[in-house]
């Protein structure tokens, strides 16, 4: 079920709502431009298949360039969890659908603090889209899926559909709202 990832996304935006909810507290005046809903309609009652409140559940990664003694090489290893944000190389931005889960890492502008879209000179710069059909966390070994299928034609349109939701989300995530 996309609950796991909705709650586990980098975004969180949805926690402090949700605890809110669940805690009985009441809502914040609407100039305190709190992002994200509650999520207690679906822990309270499950879908049994969808996603509940939203479409999509994201989420965001980000990666610095290491030396890999191993590659001879400088390569984006690990997760950057407690770098400074000047010092991401790349970041991960991860959107998943009922049936689908697309990755597209991209170049990271450090001092706009902002993705760099379309920067396909990056040599880590990529995409990834999984099928995830018939998936909803009932068992985690099956459930990885592990061909990308980015690169088929087949798949031209999902990718694009895709991409497009994932940049609306996060293009203008690192500016505070209006």
């Amino acid at each position: 079920m996309l609950l796991c990832v909705a709650m586990c996304c980098s975004k969180q935006v949805d926690l402090f709502p949700t605890f809110m909810d669940l805690a009985g507290l009441p809502s914040l005046p609407a100039d305190q431009h709190i992002q994200g809903v509650s999520l207690k309609p679906i822990l309270v009652a499950p879908p049994a298949t969808g996603t509940g409140l939203r479409p999509y559940a994201f989420s965001q990664f980000a990666k610095s360039l290491s030396f890999s003694s191993e590659l001879q090489r400088r390569v984006p290893w690990d997760v950057c969890t407690k770098c400074n944000k000047h010092a991401i190389d790349y970041m991960g931005y991860s959107i998943r659908s009922d049936r689908w889960r697309l990755t597209e890492w991209v170049a990271w502008d450090g001092a706009a603090l902002r993705p760099e879209w379309g920067n396909t000179t990056a040599e880590f710069a990529d995409i990834e889209l999984y099928d995830h059909a018939g998936d909803f966390g009932a068992d985690f070994d099956n459930a990885t899926a592990k061909v990308n299928l980015a690169k088929q034609s087949a798949y031209a349109a999902v990718v694009a559909n895709l991409t497009a939701e994932l940049r609306v989300a996060f293009d203008n995530d690192h500016e505070p709202p209006q």
